[in-house]
């Protein structure tokens, strides 16, 4: 009968009256929300800028030490609302929509009302600063809740939050620190400067030297195109087909035979033979056989490049065949990078596989793609975010409490 009546109260409770949860936390999280867009239209031509190390440390540290006070002055209700399930919720689920904006919208400068109203730069607009700030005062009030009867059952809780808070307050305050730098290597020569996400030139402690740049491609294969449209034909089942020599292969009443396959060639008098040299090419010698007509066709085939024009074999007036641009399975540099003209150290960056070096991780992000694997051009990419590892710390804490609160829970089944 209780529990009904309760039950009943909870129905017809009105907004702000008695204890507060998801409805009372759904218009707070609203409120900061239009508060912001409106701000950030409002003052669209002033753009937040975060201050950068060691400030804000500072602020970090004074966030807090403010939530600390707030916990102790502020009235019962505030206090007990701020440490609730429901606040925790909602607050989170609102950043977590704004990071799902960042995700879905590209977040640099365009024309019109989509920059206006921040959408463009959410990380650092009114919307994402007032959104983080409330979760991180969620957060701080329930820590300190908890943290006023600690025990041991609450390490997983304490891991779970003070890791959250952590990761979204070094990610966000960080944000200031984290530097984005692009240069285009030349072969044997040292170059100290970069530019960043302006495109503003900005000297770097260091210097880099791209000492040499290799690719390693897949092997070409053949296939059937349209003459018209230069696209590939293709019927149900079929796969593009291999160069090594010998092959055999059917294709719609033609019959096909590769008579020899060269991975690096070049074009002399009408046919190709096997060079080194720049700009060699792969290359194959075909035979065609109709089997409906007895037409056989002899000749070479090649993708072509910056060098030499591509070469296909035409089997009518419609179709071709024809080699496919052979694609990187990898692609490097190896790099001489200077402190001084006479301290340097040798290092290879793969795709994928950056290094570090004076703080930056240092990634192969492209090349000359015209030249191919003959470029003497290597782009990289610089970063250097001082903040990483506090970031790191707080999703290792979030990981450690999850396990914690695994183990905790299955021992206390095993034991029921």
């Amino acid at each position: 009968m209780h529990t009904e009546i309760d039950n009943a109260e909870k129905i017809n409770k009105k907004i702000w009256e008695g204890s507060w949860g998801f409805k009372e936390s759904i218009l707070i999280n609203l409120a900061l929300l239009i508060a912001g867009f409106v701000l950030e239209f409002v003052l669209s031509e002033y753009k937040i800028t975060l201050p950068g190390w060691p400030i804000n440390l500072v602020i970090a540290i004074g966030l807090i030490v403010v939530f600390w006070i707030s916990n102790k002055i502020l009235n019962k209700r505030v206090t007990t609302f701020l440490s609730s399930v429901p606040a925790a919720v909602i607050a989170i689920s609102f950043v977590m929509f704004l990071v799902l904006l960042m995700a879905f919208i590209p977040q640099h400068r365009q024309e019109g009302w989509i920059q206006a109203w921040g959408l463009t730069h959410l990380k650092n607009s009114w919307p994402y600063l007032f959104s983080a700030l409330y979760l991180l005062a969620v957060l701080a009030h329930t820590i300190f809740k908890r943290l006023t009867k600690f025990n041991l059952k609450n390490i997983a809780f304490f891991l779970n939050h003070a890791g959250l808070w952590i990761l979204i307050a070094s990610a966000s305050l960080g944000s200031a620190d984290l530097k984005t730098f692009n240069m285009n290597l030349v072969l044997d020569r040292a170059i100290y400067f970069a530019e960043d996400e302006n495109g503003t030139t900005q000297q770097l402690p260091f210097a880099i030297k791209l000492l040499e740049f290799d690719i390693e491609e897949y092997p070409p294969s053949l296939a059937i195109i349209d003459n018209k449209t230069s696209k590939i034909v293709t019927k149900k089942g079929d796969k593009l087909f291999d160069v090594n020599a010998g092959n055999k292969f059917n294709w719609d009443g033609w019959q096909f035979e590769i008579v020899q396959y060269i991975p690096e060639a070049r074009y002399k008098d009408g046919q190709y033979e096997s060079s080194s040299t720049m700009g060699a090419t792969p290359a194959v010698e075909i035979k065609a056989v109709n089997v409906n007509n007895g037409i056989e066709k002899t000749g070479w085939i090649s993708a072509g490049n910056f060098m030499y024009e591509k070469q296909l074999m035409p089997l009518n007036e419609t179709l071709s065949i024809a080699m496919t641009i052979q694609s990187q399975k990898k692609f490097s540099s190896k790099l001489r990078i200077f402190k001084t003209v006479s301290e340097y150290e040798d290092a290879e960056i793969i795709v994928n596989k950056p290094i570090d070096a004076f703080g930056y991780k240092i990634y192969q992000v492209g090349y000359d793609e015209r030249m191919g694997k003959w470029s003497k051009m290597s782009s990289i990419q610089l970063i250097r975010d001082p903040w990483l590892p506090a970031v790191y710390t707080g999703i290792f804490m979030i990981l450690a409490g999850s396990v914690y609160l695994a183990l905790t829970g299955r021992s206390k089944t095993t034991k029921d």
